[in-house]
């Protein structure tokens, strides 16, 4: 962990307490969890597609990690690692698991502490995949689901609402917010089977993946017009916007099955750079503590991104555990 961690007892391995010597900075957070961004689709790792042309421009100003994998395949699977950083073990998922009911110390609960309002929002129907109940035992106490949304409310028919529908109304929540706030937005597209608002063909039809690409270009979209919207506001200035994919979307097993986007935005806050170190989104939450100065205790499988040392990835293979570790700048993943 960081400098200013604490590990109280051996038979805890994970539970820490964050003792940062400075202030904490009270920063807004709004974590954007993109459904089903590979990293290698998107040109800021090196496609040439052009579906992502919004994220691109985005990460060229915000600090970027090149080489950061999902725990898992599955949104399921992911959604405990990104906001409680618990991953699945051993193909065992914990939303659905015997211990899914157990006491947690989630985002919702170590932000709530902290005087942060906590929002949590998936637009999909309220109990799909367990979201909406694993994210009140993390600790959220405003949750948006798809019943949050009028009836006429424009969706694809088969997930819940539109992104940009749902971006819209998460703009307007954290806006009428007492600040600071928490912020955390499940995006639902790309996914199969790629329903789309009409005037979204940008890619044609007979290019390989069309139909993904299409729905990665409409996600990246619905992102521009969320930032252009939030930078006319006054909180935009106090507050780090984390984007991580939820997981890859790659038929092929191997590094890319893994690999997923992840930046931390924050101009005049975080400096912009590429960072080629191995991360996983367990990582996410020890960071923004870390970013933050928060004084807290967690229970986080992962490191903060700000502390020096080795670093590692676990992901989970099927019934399998590994660790994907950097050596001489290759990615070796050790199971």
């Amino acid at each position: 962990g960081s400098a200013s961690e604490m590990f109280p007892a051996v038979a805890t391995p994970f539970f820490r307490y964050a003792r940062p010597k400075a202030a904490s900075v009270k920063k807004n957070v709004v974590f954007i969890l993109l459904e089903s961004w590979s990293a290698r689709r998107v040109g800021a790792y090196g496609d040439s597609m052009g579906a992502t042309p919004f994220f691109d421009s985005l990460a060229q100003g915000g600090w970027l990690l090149t080489n950061a994998y999902a725990t898992g395949r599955r949104s399921i699977a992911s959604l405990p690692s990104a906001v409680s950083s618990i991953p699945t073990l051993y193909g065992s998922l914990y939303i659905t698991s015997p211990h899914e009911q157990n006491f947690q110390r989630g985002m919702g609960q170590i932000f709530a502490e902290q005087g942060y309002a906590t929002h949590f929002t998936y637009a999909a129907k309220a109990g799909s995949m367990g979201f909406n109940a694993f994210a009140r035992l993390a600790g959220f106490s405003q949750i948006l689901t798809r019943e949050s949304f009028p009836a006429s409310a424009d969706h694809d028919g088969v997930w819940g609402i539109y992104d940009h529908v749902t971006f819209a109304r998460a703009l307007a929540e954290i806006d009428a917010a007492t600040k600071p706030v928490l912020s955390v937005v499940y995006t639902l597209h790309p996914h199969p089977p790629f329903t789309l608002p009409q005037g979204n063909d940008h890619f044609a039809a007979s290019l390989p993946r069309a139909k993904y690409y299409n729905a990665l270009r409409y996600s990246d979209n619905t992102l521009r017009d969320f930032f252009n919207a939030a930078r006319t506001k006054p909180w935009f200035k106090d507050t780090v916007f984390v984007l991580m994919a939820d997981h890859a979307f790659e038929e092929k097993q191997g590094r890319d099955s893994f690999r997923i986007p992840l930046l931390f935005y924050s101009p005049g806050f975080i400096a912009a750079r590429k960072d080629d170190r191995v991360a996983s989104e367990l990582d996410v939450l020890p960071t923004v503590i870390d970013l933050l100065q928060l004084k807290t205790a967690h229970a986080s499988m992962g490191k903060s991104l700000l502390a020096p040392g080795e670093r590692f990835a676990f992901i989970d293979v099927e019934h399998a555990g590994g660790v994907i570790v950097s050596e001489k700048r290759r990615e070796l993943v050790l199971l």
